[in-house]
């Protein structure tokens, strides 16, 4: 019985009492720790969001805002009292930063013309200014305003006290070299509780950078992936692992870990000079159905000692790789809807995220003889359980054709716009754009193909194409005659009708001719139109 009906059969009372104990000792189960890490950063790296603390070298403090005054400590331990005071919230305009601590004051530097230009500091409660950070050696790192032809740099004196200097060097009277270490709020997750939980897939294909993966997994399926990781090697090595899991992993019966060599010309890069730099490739490098023949992928072995949530793994594979740019890839089986007991197993689905059942897991650090490379994960939903959602039963239909391995079956290079309907027979007809050069709209080359299942989706037939896309005059976009965004429809009497975009544009101008609308239909429940 799942907790959710577990609640709705309790008594009356015993509701009343739940609710009291709810309301005087909270539901939260571990107390969070403060961590502070020891690696000095540059905080024009990190994302805007993340948190850090600033340790003035010269005075030896770290310094914070406490109703407007400066507060300082000798230790760089952050307790639950003093954490709004010391740590400071990451804001960003372009390279350039801002911070603002818990109880909202920011360090400014203002720059204004008098007899030549004049520079002073205040702590203010809203941003006004951005600072440039310039980068030294020892893990230094200076913020400075620049105002006309000069620069102010925020320093704080010897003798205390914030303040300003035209020049960083001149240590003698005030010193503008500071430490910013990251900080974590540990709320039980190992340190992954507070990271921002948001895609950022640009900022994932660069060396040594990690994804949480997203989506859906169903009961038995294999070689899910639960997180990836960029890496280099310089010389052939065997690697090892370390990583943790989150969720429930207690519907986990196994985890893996694959290898992939990167392709630039195909990946995400955070400049955004790749052709597909817009594209998102994380689908279609991984084909859990058959990695090696789909994508190439690179067995480095399963292990079914599966770990708990959050605790620390490693896993050594017997296969050495090659020289190189790599993908690895964290993945996991799931268990049957058997192997757990039945349905009725698994808890409720739907509403709030919080009655999804989830799991996750991240790359922390992957080791390569002397070599060791830590991974910094962009996106983060350890405190939600992970990326991935498990539900009774998922299957791709879809799956992109992955050029460089001609040993893949699929029909296109890219899918978008899934739509299905309930043929009157009770068969299942799923339609989606075939977008056989890349991702974009029509009136790109684009196919709208089916599958079709008569056993309620355990297998499926082959594709089906509905409207077929052309490239007739040369290679240019605006030469291709495309179908996009389809659109299907059943009816009693065994037809089903498929609806389309086709043509030229979107809006329609002298020079752009409109897109028109077209429809296909099928008299046999979707096998032939």
């Amino acid at each position: 019985m799942t907790y959710f009906n577990q609640f709705k059969n309790a008594t009356r009372k015993t509701k009343r009492l739940l609710v009291l104990f709810a309301l005087l000792f909270g539901f939260s189960a571990n107390a969070a720790t403060h961590i502070v890490s020891d690696t000095p950063v540059n905080p024009s790296t990190l994302d805007d969001g993340d948190q850090v603390v600033m340790y003035h070298n010269g005075t030896g403090k770290l310094v914070g805002c406490q109703d407007g005054k400066e507060v300082t400590k000798g230790s760089k331990e952050i307790t639950d009292d003093d954490a709004n005071y010391y740590v400071f919230t990451i804001k960003k305009s372009g390279k350039k930063v801002a911070l603002q601590n818990g109880a909202g004051y920011v360090p400014q530097v203002t720059g204004e013309l008098g007899w030549g230009v004049k520079f002073s500091f205040s702590w203010e409660t809203g941003v006004n200014n951005y600072f440039n950070v310039e980068s030294k050696s020892g893990g230094i790192s200076r913020l400075y305003l620049s105002y006309l032809t000069a620069q102010g740099y925020m320093s704080r004196t010897t003798l205390g006290g914030m303040g300003t200097t035209r020049n960083p060097d001149d240590t003698e009277l005030a010193d503008a070299d500071w430490t910013f270490y990251k900080y974590v709020l540990d709320d039980g997750t190992g340190g992954y509780g507070t990271a921002p939980t948001k895609h950022n897939q640009l900022k994932a294909w660069t060396d040594n950078a990690g994804y949480q993966e997203v989506g859906y997994i169903g009961l038995g399926n294999k070689n899910q992936v639960l997180a990836s990781a960029c890496v280099n090697y310089s010389a052939a090595q065997i690697p090892t692992i370390a990583y943790r899991l989150f969720g429930h992993t207690e519907y986990l019966s196994a985890v893996g870990v694959y290898a992939r060599k990167r392709d630039r010309g195909q990946d995400y890069t955070s400049d955004k000079s790749a052709y597909g730099s817009f594209e998102n490739t994380f689908a279609h490098i991984f084909d859990y159905r058959n990695p090696e023949k789909n994508c190439g992928a690179i067995f480095l072995g399963f292990t079914y000692d599966v770990p708990e949530q959050f605790a620390p793994a490693t896993f050594t594979s017997n296969v050495s790789l090659d020289a190189g740019e790599y993908v690895i890839y964290l993945v996991a089986n799931t268990k049957t809807a058997e192997e757990i007991g039945g349905l009725d197993q698994l808890p409720l689905i739907g509403g709030s995220r919080n009655n999804f059942t989830r799991v996750g897991g991240v790359i922390e650090t992957v080791t390569c003889g002397a070599n060791n490379y830590t991974i910094k994960t962009v996106n983060n939903y350890s405190k939600d359980g992970g990326g991935r959602v498990i539900v009774p039963k998922f299957k791709l239909l879809y799956a992109p054709k992955y050029d460089k391995f001609p040993s893949s079956e699929e029909y296109s290079k890219y899918y978008r716009i899934p739509a299905i309907t309930r043929a009157s027979d009770g068969t299942l007809v799923a339609l989606s754009d075939a977008r056989k050069n890349h991702i974009h709209d029509v009136s790109n080359n684009i196919d709208i193909v089916s599958r079709r299942s008569s056993d309620n989706g355990k297998t499926w037939s082959d594709y089906i194409v509905i409207f077929q896309g052309s490239e007739d005059e040369g290679a240019g976009c605006k030469y291709w005659n495309g179908y996009g965004d389809g659109a299907v429809a059943s009816f009693s009497n065994g037809t089903v009708m498929a609806t389309a975009i086709h043509g030229f544009g979107l809006a329609g101008t002298k020079d752009d001719p409109a897109t028109d609308v077209v429809w296909k239909v099928s008299r046999d429940n979707g096998k032939s139109w």
